[in-house]
């Protein structure tokens, strides 16, 4: 299959991804069919980005599903804040215990 077949058969699964994203950062209480809807068009696109790296060389679709994947994956495990709590509990619990 020829990439611009490709892109044009699973154009509207990253389309339902991508509105899927801007509808889940808007609200926040999903429907469980939503979710659920959500979690398999994630793991679709992040399957087909797997097949795009793999055998086709377009940096511009590997990057725009990149991109698209990495969005998804934020707001359905949400991002972690970097602060320097975790790195003193980490100093004042963790490390004592693992050396303990």
């Amino acid at each position: 299959m020829d990439i611009d077949r490709y892109i044009h058969r699973h154009e509207p699964t990253w389309q339902a991804l991508a509105e899927a994203t801007r509808r889940a950062r808007r609200v926040r209480g999903m429907t469980p069919a939503e979710v659920d809807e959500f979690v398999h068009l994630y793991r679709t696109t992040a399957t087909q980005l797997s097949y795009v790296r793999s055998h086709y060389a377009d940096p511009a679709l590997v990057d725009r599903l990149t991109r698209q994947v990495a969005e998804a994956r934020a707001v359905l495990y949400g991002t972690r804040g970097r602060d320097l709590r975790g790195v003193a509990d980490f100093f004042a619990r963790g490390f004592p215990r693992a050396v303990w």
